[in-house]
Order: structure tokens, then C-alpha cells, then sequence
């Protein structure tokens, strides 16, 4: 997949399935990003991904300080490879480290089926996002809805996640589909 802007190449990424998907819609978006954040694990194929597309740095922040060796024991070998470019940057915690900045960032997370489910999409975790983000630097993150008819629980679930990224972005765009895309 390439991505062009203003008539260059801004983003070259080898496809694998959906987290090419990710980053591209991502990069699309802010085709000069330099720096990016990824909250939770899972999502290292994005991170992969973004460093192929030539960014300068991407913040993987997990929970688990053991997560990055067990990803490099386990990975295949392309995954590993990436695993080890120095861009590629861990941190452990439950969001945005003191002083991190970026472009963009990807929020990994289960569908809130619980309360500590729910907390990566709180006002309050939503604003630490926001305050590592440039001043026009994007967030991205997806949840479970319907593939065709968006109703009843599944509507009110994705309203529930617009407004509260409503509450913290100037700007919310969804798409559609069984993964409904939000970038604030």
C-alpha cells in the first residue's frame, strides 16, 4: 500500500491484513507524522507498520514489563525484526508517559465490558491522550459494533464513545463497519 499526498510518496507499508488497515488510515490522516504512541498491547503490527511508513520513533505502552520479551520469544520472523529497530520504544504504565509527545496515537483496548475495561476510554484517560498529542496531532481507536444495522445496544455504545471523545476533541470523525473507526 502507498500513500500519496500533494503529488509524493508520503508512506509505503507491506501488507499483512488489518493493521496495515490501521496505520494507513492513520497516516492518511497525518501524512508528516514523526512520533507516535500505541496504548496497550496487541497492536505491534501497527507499530511495525508506522516505522516501515519512516516515522522517527513509536511509544508502545503496556502494562506488563515482561510483554516485550515474551512478543520477541514468540514473534515471527518478520514481527521480530521490527521488535528489535531502535524506534521502536517500551514503556510500561497505564498511559501516555511524563513528556511524551506525538502525532499520533493508537488506542489498543478490549471492548469496556467491565469498569477497568472502560477506563482507557474515561474523559480522564482520553485527556492524557490528548495533552501527549501535538496541536494537531490525532488519535485513533476502534471498537465492536454491527456489520450492517447500527441499533439498539451497538448504537448506543458507539454514541456513548463519540460523546465522550466529543468531550475532550474539537473534531470526532466515525466510519462504519463490524470495527467502527474513530480518529479524534
Amino acid at each position: 500500500v502507498a500513500l500519496y499526498g500533494d503529488g509524493a510518496l508520503r508512506a509505503h507499508l507491506s501488507e499483512d491484513g488489518g493493521a496495515i488497515w490501521t496505520a494507513a488510515a492513520l497516516l492518511a490522516q497525518r501524512p508528516g507524522a514523526r512520533r507516535a504512541g500505541i496504548l496497550g498491547a496487541g497492536a505491534e503490527a501497527v507499530a511495525c507498520h508506522l516505522l516501515d511508513a519512516g516515522l522517527e520513533e513509536v511509544m508502545v505502552v503496556v502494562r506488563d514489563p515482561a510483554w516485550p520479551a515474551l512478543l520477541r520469544r514468540h514473534a515471527p520472523p518478520g514481527p521480530a525484526a521490527c521488535l528489535e529497530d531502535p524506534r521502536l520504544v517500551w514503556c510500561h504504565g497505564e498511559g501516555p508517559p511524563e513528556g511524551a509527545r506525538w502525532d499520533l496515537a493508537w488506542l489498543q483496548h478490549t471492548d469496556p465490558t467491565t469498569a477497568a475495561a472502560s477506563r482507557f476510554l474515561s474523559l480522564e484517560s482520553l485527556s492524557r491522550i490528548h495533552e501527549a498529542l501535538a496541536r494537531d496531532g490525532l488519535l485513533g481507536l476502534s471498537i465492536s459494533v454491527t456489520e450492517n444495522v447500527l441499533d439498539g445496544p451497538a448504537l448506543a455504545y458507539a454514541r456513548a464513545v463519540d460523546a465522550t471523545l466529543a468531550g475532550v476533541f474539537t473534531q470526532v470523525v466515525a466510519t462504519g463497519g463490524e470495527r467502527m473507526l474513530f480518529l479524534g
